[in-house]
């Protein structure tokens, strides 16, 4: 379910994204997050070769992690071709932390809507 398997860190990260998708994380984004754990700076081949994941699959997560604000792009030429990088601008820890509170919020919302609601009975 994540990045290629083989090591051990691979079984780690495949829990990672296991435990990302259960909070209600899109799979794809989850696997990317656990890529970073790893690298906070690499190119699109590497993220491919890395998760098994197809362009436009990594794109669509990208384009999600660019807008949380969690990562840049820049493009530079190696050997002539031009290469576009992907850059971790937060810590994971700091996203991780983040996406909790954004879930705690959300839990205590409902939590708030179910004494709403035992007021009607």
């Amino acid at each position: 379910m994540g990045l290629k398997k083989g090591t051990n860190s691979s079984r780690l990260d495949n829990e990672f994204v296991r435990l990302l998708v259960r909070l209600g994380m899109n799979k794809n984004i989850a696997i990317l997050l656990a890529f970073f754990t790893e690298t906070t700076q690499t190119t699109f081949r590497e993220i491919e070769a890395a998760t098994g994941l197809c362009e436009p699959q990594i794109s669509v997560a990208m384009k999600y992690l660019h807008e949380q604000g969690w990562t840049t792009s820049h493009a530079s030429e190696k050997g002539g071709s031009l290469i576009k990088d992907y850059e971790l601008i937060i810590p994971i820890n700091e996203i991780m932390t983040r996406i909790g509170d954004k879930k705690e919020q959300e839990i205590n919302k409902k939590i708030a809507l179910l004494g709403k609601l035992k007021n009607y009975l």
